[in-house]
């Protein structure tokens, strides 16, 4: 037997979802024809608000809650979540995960985005890295 892969269409922020929106969802739910898995993200304090939603609550398969991500977790996967990370020293990469990010890989992709959008104005990324924690510094 082979393995098909289903389209997956994945809604973060969903507690903020509209009673239309989560109806649409149930609908493509319900549909056999495309069988699309839904990923719905919510952070635990909001989770509450999608669990009060009956239409989501009984078409749920599974609950999980992900922790963030290990000093050691953040290490191995930085370097593969943006080249910017690659050649930055562990050291530094660990002290912005303890002081700022604490394992939580959408404060890493914010931390990115904000770098790239400095690197655009200015080549040097220490002095953006400097701001957040005067002892950091990327190397090259």
């Amino acid at each position: 037997m082979r393995w098909q892969s289903r389209p997956l269409l994945a809604i973060d922020e969903a507690h903020q979802l509209s009673a239309s929106c989560i109806e649409y969802l149930r609908y493509l739910h319900d549909d056999p024809v495309p069988q699309v898995t839904i990923l719905l993200l919510a952070s635990r304090p909001r989770l509450r608000a999608l669990r009060t939603q009956s239409a989501l609550i009984s078409r749920v398969t599974t609950w999980h809650h992900m922790e963030p991500l290990a000093a050691d977790e953040a290490l191995n996967l930085l370097p593969a979540l943006h080249p910017l990370w690659q050649n930055t020293d562990p050291h530094t990469l660990a002290r912005l995960d303890d002081m700022w990010a604490h394992g939580n890989l959408r404060r890493w992709a914010a931390l990115t985005h904000q770098l790239q959008g400095h690197l655009r104005r200015h080549p040097d990324p220490a002095v953006l890295l400097r701001r957040l924690h005067p002892t950091l510094a990327l190397t090259a």
